[in-house]
């Protein structure tokens, strides 16, 4: 009975079994194929080369340590990382100067340019900050 209903649920869903196409490969597909089998094979060599050199490589540390030095001899004297024109305190200080800079700047066109206020400089005055203070307190 369970034999029965298993295949009446694959006409009722309609399900087929995939049977894949075997049909020749076009010659677009035979040369992508050998393309792949040409590169798997030079892989294959670039690993055995790199495998090879390992092994030649010098075994004791006084060995090495000539080998590693006429290397460097080779590469030269490369500086490491960037050269910094400015340095790091130099920035961090050039940063908080700019951004007092532009506070300033700013208290100066919102108050005398686009508020109500007199002269920009007014805002540099203790007095304006003072009386600001007190009216926000409730004094």
């Amino acid at each position: 009975m369970a034999s029965e209903d298993k295949q009446q649920s694959k006409q009722i869903d309609g399900a087929k079994q995939y049977k894949p196409n075997k049909q020749a490969k076009t010659p677009e597909q035979q040369a992508a194929s050998a393309k792949t089998a040409d590169h798997l094979a030079k892989k294959n060599k670039e690993a055995e080369s790199n495998a090879e050199q390992k092994k030649k490589q010098p075994e004791d540390k006084s060995k090495r340590k000539e080998v590693r030095e006429e290397k460097k001899k080779e590469k030269g004297t490369k500086p490491k990382g960037r050269v910094r024109y400015i340095p790091v305190w130099l920035r961090f200080i050039l940063i908080i100067a700019i951004a007092v800079t532009a506070l300033i700047v700013g208290l100066m066109v919102g108050f005398g340019v686009i508020g109500e206020g007199g002269d920009p400089s007014d805002v540099l005055d203790r007095s304006m900050w003072e009386d600001l203070y007190d009216y926000i307190r409730g004094k």
